[in-house]
């Protein structure tokens, strides 16, 4: 949420816009808008979809993977 939060605010900042005025245009609260970029927002769904599409970001899900063996043995494998 920490890197979500960051770059909200970038692009929030680079429209010139206050939390406030998101806020307003998003339908919801200054408060909300900092929790998102502070990395602390845990609300609704459509109120981060709603700010983020105003700021033209978008949020997008992806299959989760797991490392190979390999990749673990490289990690945590013993350096004999």
């Amino acid at each position: 949420m920490e890197n979500i939060g960051k770059t909200f605010k970038a692009r929030r900042k680079s429209k010139g816009w206050t939390q406030t005025e998101l806020a307003k245009r998003a339908g919801t609260t200054r408060s909300v808008v900092s929790a998102i970029e502070n990395g602390r927002y845990r609300g609704a769904l459509w109120a981060l979809t709603n700010c983020l599409g105003l700021l033209e970001l978008e949020l997008s899900v992806k299959e989760a993977t797991r490392p190979t063996w390999y990749e673990l043995d490289e990690l945590f494998g013993d350096d004999e």
